[in-house]
């Protein structure tokens, strides 16, 4: 729409269409209280064990 993206990505973040660098991560807190951010725990994703074949259908 023509919008300076550099003005605008402090307060919007990323827009869509720019590959951004995700967080490997996930919430340790599915009921926060009101009011209290969400806390986030990091994850090495080379240490996640990844499930045998026979536990799904792989694509081909």
């Amino acid at each position: 729409m023509g919008y300076d993206r550099d003005a605008l990505r402090p307060r919007y973040g990323l827009p869509l269409d720019e590959a951004g660098q995700d967080r490997f991560a996930y919430n340790v807190d599915f009921a926060p209280l009101l009011g209290k951010p969400p806390g986030f725990r990091d994850m090495d994703v080379a240490s996640v064990i990844a499930p045998p074949e026979s536990d799904y259908t792989a694509a081909k």
